[in-house]
């Protein structure tokens, strides 16, 4: 988007401006910079009052231009028939509910301002809004905060010209830079408490202080701070002026037990801003809002251990001082501009910023999240400096409302009133926390948000929607995917007129068919699935299409804007499975296009010379002793492509197929397949744009490599058969390709084969299995020593001779580090050992850990291997034919992870019926309350059962079996490609499997309040809980345990291991409650709460 899109906008400019005595003449345009320097003189003798009654004649009709006897203290707007013509406008900053803001260039000066453009017809009612902003901004003066330049009136709109500011949000520039210096962070603090302690003085509320509102000047490092949106501030009309409308964020503890207030609530705002911007995480949080409004009323907040342990005293004094629940206790903004206190907090910020653990994903996103979603009242525009983008990169958060980008101005009122129904809150953005394998990488934190897209299929297409407006109905959903439809096929696909189609709609997801005039948001979420029938069409009952972001990796993309740098031997499993979320672009290094460049080189010199290599000049498999003339070189190989390309089966999801394509160009950039560097760098920019093939999983043996899959990947980038982006949603590659300003590559000798002849489909896929296998692995350590908390089992097992799984319990579970509650009611029991399944976890769940590190260092080498054959060795100036393509290794070591791995569902299964077994756990029955009438667990410990048994079958080794193909020239295979694939299955299974044992043990503990575990097992069972409710009766289970198979607990859990580590005392506690003994010791000692 370009420019405000308004249609009203036509006449010409004219100009009225009135002089002291009341005369009205007519003036050319008059300069902003003129402007600023009358208005000292002009507007500081024309109050308050007077602008309202101007603006209510406004509003009601009227026009605001005052007759010759109401000019006595001068104009302070403009009349203008077209602000076109004074401005030229250049791209939308961001839309509110009522307004638009642009950024525009004043032709006369050249000067950039935000223009924020007003219908005058969105605020017939709401006058009081724009009234009292305009008579803020005009009282304040501050170089930290947003200035009011000019006002300019047409007969539809009024415009607010406003100082630009382009730096961002603040929250942006941390997310992007991870941590603040010392110096950066006092200034920043010193500048926002001074801007507020100015308001204040003037008896100015801004009652709106929020991340969001608080921006940077320019995108310079040291661009000042800068406080913007007046919508909802306040004048004080007395001394002790107060207020009581509802409205603020974030979640004002006197606005929620409705009672009046005064400017203390923006001291609240400072001291809850400063909390995140210490620890990473909101001081108030809970899924439900009664519950999080509850914990606001009280202000019931924490100094959590460990985020908190390193902070200062004084700065935890500085929060405390402002969060005071009672507002007359809390300290003024010039109390807090003392030096001690802002530059105590600055130090503190330095150091928390600097710490890895800032940067984990769930205290990101809650915070945004959080910020967002306890805003009880709206501004007239809360988004007018925020630079709008909706396919945005990572590290940028966009923080305009999705629901209302790219209305005109005429269009957004009407917005959140259509249907009557209470607002709904955006999704949270979606924070990823990435670790690149190469030591020279820092972990980065990437966040992506922007208008929602839609996948919908027509017939044969897939086709992305992208949808401008939520609001929107399904019916301009279906109209939409049509017109994409039909513009792929050369006769409309049989369709005359788009508007006269009808069609049917349902989710792909549980089927269920879309009312067509139903509002997106209401029905559909971000990323949906949906199939459109069109009339006439057949859509059977059982119909589930093959979805092509049916992956358990995330299925949106956002463009990035970071690369990694491929050179054919630093890539690891960690950075591939990045790759395939979409979270880094390509490049090459100069050192791996200088042997490309030298390997192509050897290759031409042998064609010239018409020496018979094969593959080269030959053919292949059973052909290889037949010598193709130079004249087909071109033709045998893009034969090679089209003959090869066999596959069958559903097609790789886009996040595998990145990963597909990722891997080859990395084996190709070791400069020895031949490749020509121009045919390199356009797999490349293919990938960059995410143009990807349709590749199905079935159909290939492991040797010759993968050459089916590989083939459907290369035909793709040669213009055939089908492609994907998010642009153009599933369509012919030719038609993709020319989307995004792309040539098909035209092969060279060679290059066909060098496209297809490797492992990258066993190896991508391997790299995925043993990247979310050491997830879960880490899991399964924290869900069962929930469960051995539950099941009141000992730690007394684990002792100091066990390695890193005992020493994850201990650090869970020792309650002398972490007193537990429930612990301290067994400690005297009777019981001399636990059962195997809690006992033997360090040994069971150890071996495992060792499996996947010892498939992991086999994946990553084979992901930096040469799998070509021939080879091409320039610095020889020889090819050799060799049998590196073989996936014998990947496939033995993918089959030894699915038996290893297997491992953790089949003892987790075991727990989850101990927890269930009344006999075993000493709980209720299937753990509800009314059992007989409730279910409770019962069938989810089946369901279980099914899996792991499903497992057991899996876990046969596919790579024992061999079959001789290509008419016995390739007389023994790996049949890795199944071994890949059915690790991954393996690996999903013992996900949901310990989805359910979390969901259990969470259970379990709720039959044992009021008694509390330990500090990090807390948080674990909080985590679940902002997730899953307890179980009271019988409800629909299967989605609470599809969302917690999503749910990282290790997050949460791993600073308290972290901090264990560090403070670990190798001998065993014998004392300790979770330490067994029959009799109670002569003389318990003192036991000290440790908080």
């Amino acid at each position: 988007t370009s420019g405000i899109q308004n249609r009203d906008l036509r006449a010409t400019l004219l100009q009225s401006v009135e002089l002291e005595g009341g005369e009205s003449v007519r003036r050319e345009p008059r300069t902003s910079s003129w402007y600023r320097e009358k208005r000292n003189g002009m507007l500081g003798t024309f109050n308050a009052g007077q602008t309202i009654n101007a603006l209510r004649r406004l509003f009601a009709g009227g026009s605001m231009a005052r007759g010759s006897e109401e000019s006595g203290n001068g104009s302070w707007k403009r009349q203008v028939d077209d602000i076109r013509k004074v401005f030229e406008f250049k791209e939308i900053l961001g839309t509110g509910a009522f307004s638009e803001v642009v950024m525009a260039q004043e032709k006369a000066t050249g000067e950039m301002y935000a223009v924020k453009c007003i219908p005058k017809k969105a605020l017939r009612g709401k006058e009081s809004g724009i009234e009292n902003e305009i008579a803020v901004l005009r009282k304040i003066k501050h170089e930290n905060i947003v200035a009011l330049e000019d006002i300019y009136e047409s007969s539809s709109h009024l415009y607010l010209i406003m100082e630009l500011v382009s730096g961002g949000e603040l929250f942006d520039r941390i997310v992007e830079r991870g941590f603040y210096t010392e110096q950066d962070a006092s200034a920043l603090i010193k500048q926002v408490l001074d801007a507020v302690n100015y308001l204040h003085t003037l008896g100015i509320v801004h009652r709106d202080l929020k991340p969001e509102n608080l921006l940077y000047f320019d995108p310079h490092e040291e661009s000042k701070i800068m406080i913007s949106d007046f919508g909802l501030s306040k004048m004080e009309g007395a001394a002790n002026d107060i207020m009581s409308t509802a409205c603020g964020t974030p979640g004002y503890v006197e606005v929620l037990a409705q009672k009046p207030y005064s400017k203390a609530v923006d001291c609240w705002s400072i001291g809850v801003i400063a909390y995140i911007l210490l620890c990473g995480y909101p001081p108030f949080y809970d899924e439900n809002d009664s519950k999080l409004f509850e914990q606001i009323l009280k202000a019931d907040y924490e100094f959590d251990s460990p985020y908190w342990d390193d902070i200062s005293d004084s700065a935890k004094d500085f929060i405390s001082n402002l969060m005071q629940k009672h507002p007359e206790k809390r300290i003024a903004g010039g109390t807090a501009l003392s030096k001690n206190i802002h530059e105590s907090v600055s130090r503190q910020m330095k150091k928390n910023f600097a710490k890895a653990k800032w940067r984990q994903a769930f205290n990101a996103t809650a915070v945004i999240r959080h910020m967002r979603r306890l805003q009880l009242g709206s501004s007239v525009d809360s988004s007018q400096h925020r630079k709008q983008n909706p396919a945005s990169m990572p590290g940028k958060s966009q923080s305009v409302d999705v629901s209302s980008v790219h209305r005109s101005p005429e269009q957004a009122p009407n917005s959140s009133s259509r249907t009557g129904k209470p607002e709904r809150h955006t999704r949270p953005s979606t924070v990823t926390t990435i670790v690149t394998g190469s030591k020279n990488r820092q972990p980065v934190l990437l966040q992506s948000s922007g208008m929602p897209r839609f996948t919908v299929h027509v017939r044969d297409e897939w086709l992305t929607v992208p949808c401008k407006d939520a609001t929107c109905t399904i019916k301009w959903l279906g109209f939409e995917a049509l017109k994409r439809y039909i513009k792929n096929k050369p006769d409309n696909g049989g369709i005359q007129r788009v508007k006269d189609t009808s069609f049917v709609i349902r989710r792909c997801q549980g089927l269920g068919l879309l009312d067509v005039d139903d509002m997106i948001e209401d029905v559909l979420e971000d990323n949906d699935f949906v199939e459109l029938a069109i009339e006439g069409d057949t859509m059977s009952q059982d119909f589930i299409p093959n979805q092509p972001g049916a992956s358990h990796l995330s299925r949106a993309f956002r463009e990035p804007d970071q690369f990694i740098s491929l050179d054919g031997n630093s890539l690891t499993s960690a950075d591939l499975v990045n790759l395939g979320k979409g979270l880094y672009k390509i490049k090459l290094t100069p050192e791996a296009e200088e042997k490309v460049v030298q390997s192509r080189e050897l290759l031409d010199t042998i064609v010239k010379e018409n020496k018979v290599v094969y593959g080269i000049t030959t053919g292949f498999g059973k052909f290889a002793r037949t010598v193709i003339p130079v004249s087909k070189l071109k033709e045998l190989q893009e034969n090679l492509l089209r003959s090869h390309s066999s596959g069958l089966g559903s097609p790789l999801s886009p996040e595998r197929t990145r990963m597909l394509l990722a891997l080859r160009i990395n084996v190709l950039a070791k400069g020895h397949s031949g490749v020509s560097l121009e045919t390199l760098h356009s797999m490349i920019q293919a990938f960059n744009a995410s143009c990807l093939s349709y590749v199905p999983e079935k159909g290939t043996v492991g040797a010759s490599g993968d050459l089916a899959p590989l083939s459907h990947l290369a035909l793709g980038l040669m213009g055939e058969g089908k492609m994907w982006s998010p642009k153009s949603g599933w369509a012919d590659a030719k038609y993709v390709l020319e989307a995004h300003g792309l040539k098909p590559i035209s092969l060279k000798p060679k290059e066909g084969l060098a496209l297809i002849n490797g492992t990258q489909m066993i190896t991508s896929l391997g790299a995925e299995a043993v990247e979310r296998a050491e997830a879960i692995a880490r899991q399964a350590d924290i869900i069962a020593a929930l469960t051995l908390e539950v099941l009141k089992g000992t730690t007394k097992a684990f002792d100091s001779g066990q390695k890193e799984v005992a020493m994850r319990f201990r650090s869970l579970l020792d309650s002398d580090h972490h007193p537990s509650e429930i612990a301290e009611s067994h400690r005297f029991c009777d019981r001399v050992q636990d059962a195997y399944t809690m006992r033997c976890c360090p040994q069971v769940h150890g071996i495992v850990n060792d499996t996947i590190e010892f498939v992991k260092k086999i994946i990553n080498t084979e992901i930096n291997s040469a799998t070509d054959n021939p080879m091409v060795f320039a610095e020889r100036g020889e090819t050799i034919s060799g049998g590196n393509f073989h996936g014998e290794y990947p496939a033995k070591a993918l089959d030894f992870l699915a038996i290893g791995v297997h491992e953790l569902a089949s003892i987790s299964e075991r727990r989850i019926e101990r927890l269930c077994n009344p006999s075993l756990s000493e709980l209720p029955a299937f753990l509800v309350n009314e059992g007989g009438l409730n279910s409770g667990f019962m069938i989810a410990h089946c369901t279980a059962a099914a899996l792991v048994s499903e497992n057991k079958v899996l876990c046969h080794p596919s790579s024992i079996d061999s079959l001789s193909t290509s008419a016995a020239t390739e007389d023994h295979v790996s049949m890795g490609g199944w071994a890949a694939r059915k690790a991954l299955r393996v690996v999903e299974h013992v996900e949901q499997v310990l989805a359910i044992e979390l969901l259990a043990a969470c259970q379990g503990i709720e039959f044992l309040r009021p008694l509390r575990t330990t500090t990090p097992l807390e948080k674990v069972y909080d985590l679940v809980r902002t997730t899953v409710k307890p179980w009271i009766k019988d409800r629909f289970m299967a989605p609470d345990i599809e969302a917690v198979h999503r749910l990282l607990v290790w997050n949460i859990a791993a600073p308290y291991i972290e901090k264990y580590c560090m403070e670990y005392i190798p001998e065993s506690r014998p004392s300790s409650p979770t330490a067994f003994a029959l009799d109670p010791p002569p003389s318990p000692r003192k036991r000290v709460r440790l908080e």
